[in-house]
């Protein structure tokens, strides 16, 4: 029997055949289920090792994701909006182990999500200059090039690096938006790495670096974290219209970019960009919408799906994932797995407040049935969200228990005050 009112969107419990209850403080119900058969469906299966390339992207740039998602529920975390966002229509595969070495697939997704109202993602070009070339990610949303009027200092031709005492000047006078006197501008770089499948073949899956160029007046700092291997310990750059002549009046700035690093066009390719704009407006945090680019222009080969094939569905390395889950390559289902199941369990915030079954909290998989305590320490209170759901209270003195059910994927939040 349901308990509460259906009429003031408070009821719980079961109806008939209709469950309801609260989440994400909305009113909800679904359909009882009384059987649940064949809980490991090659279609489950498939939906499961999907949420494992999202929260391998989320691994890679915890930091800056953690406040990039504003624009969010008041008790959604920031991995859930992250995941949320970046799960759905994203379709790359990686494996148990992939995740394990924090390699995903970046194509597409977003990084941020905020109230700034302006969508950024870069374009990656081949860039000729007298009979050089140059890999290019060009900002020509976040920043247009053809606004710099001021040229002193920028001489140079070709991809020609912005000194120090250029960069600010360059960045306030072509931004799109108008910046105050302290903003950020924030560059993801990803970087492909070798990984060898079971059977011997090698594929390429992407870590991630970035770079925090913080700017406050006149000055400026900058650094850079995450994998090795990345172009952004390069500055950015101002191109010229004609690549053989000087910068100037007469030969206008074409694009504020930054050099990849690489020359070649499947070079290029591989190395997707995500760029963020994030200051403070009337005491809000306001953050551009941003994407890891999959556009590109003057490549003349076929772009993306070429170099994300293996990452596909029925492809070589989501073979391999449901191997790992017991399926065989022909999608057989293996029956000794079903003895124990087991649920990829994320477990995030909080960080030292609290412990899991006496120990560090750890996210991985875990037994369907496994029990999770979760207990304060000492002085510290817990408020605990599963899958964005209705948080649970939990003060110094108490603990809470999670017991692990049968599912795709649980994401658990959790937030401490000391």
């Amino acid at each position: 029997m349901s308990k509460g009112s259906l009429f003031f969107g408070n009821a719980r419990g079961k109806l008939g055949e209709t469950v309801f209850y609260r989440a994400g403080g909305e009113q909800r119900n679904r359909t009882y289920i009384k059987d649940v058969k064949n809980p490991k469906t090659i279609a489950q299966m498939t939906q499961r090792i999907l949420t494992l390339n999202p929260i391998s992207l989320f691994k890679n740039v915890k930091q800056i994701v953690q406040q990039s998602f504003t624009e969010r529920k008041a008790n959604q975390s920031s991995y859930n909006k992250f995941v949320q966002e970046n799960s759905s229509a994203k379709k790359f595969f990686i494996t148990k182990a992939m995740l394990d070495a924090n390699m995903c697939v970046p194509f597409g997704a977003i990084i941020s999500k905020g109230a700034m109202g302006l969508s950024l993602e870069p374009t990656l070009m081949v860039y000729g200059n007298g009979g050089s070339a140059f890999g290019l990610a060009v900002f020509d949303s976040a920043f247009d090039a053809k606004k710099l009027t001021d040229y002193t200092g920028l001489s140079g031709t070709g991809v020609i690096a912005l000194t120090s005492e250029n960069l600010v000047r360059v960045l306030r006078q072509t931004s799109v938006v108008e910046l105050p006197s302290k903003f950020s501008v924030t560059l993801v770089q990803a970087v492909p790495q070798e990984y060898e499948l079971e059977n011997g073949e090698i594929v390429e899956p992407w870590k991630l670096a970035y770079k925090i160029i913080s700017v406050d007046g006149d000055t400026y700092t900058e650094n850079t974290y995450g994998c090795s291997g990345s172009a952004l310990n390069g500055n950015l750059v101002v191109i010229p219209t004609t690549s053989n002549a000087p910068l100037a009046d007469s030969n206008p700035a074409s694009h504020i970019a930054i050099n990849l690093g690489v020359n070649a066009e499947e070079d290029v390719i591989k190395r997707p960009m995500g760029i963020i704009l994030a200051f403070e407006q009337e005491g809000k945090l306001m953050v551009s919408d941003s994407t890891i680019t999959g556009n590109y222009k003057n490549v003349g080969v076929t772009p993306v799906r070429g170099v994300v094939s293996a990452f596909l569905e029925g492809n070589a390395v989501y073979r391999e994932a449901m191997n790992q889950y017991g399926y065989s390559t022909g999608n057989a289902l293996n029956a000794s797995s079903l003895v124990s199941p087991t649920v990829p369990v994320t477990i995030e915030g909080g960080e030292g407040y609290y412990t899991v079954n006496g120990a560090e909290p750890k996210s991985g998989d875990y037994k369907v049935g496994d029990v999770l305590v979760f207990k304060p320490n000492t002085g510290a209170d817990l408020s605990i969200s599963v899958n964005g759901g209705a948080a649970v209270e939990v003060t110094s003195g108490s603990d809470w228990t999670y017991v692990v059910p049968s599912s795709d994927g649980i994401s658990i939040s959790v937030e401490a005050a000391a």
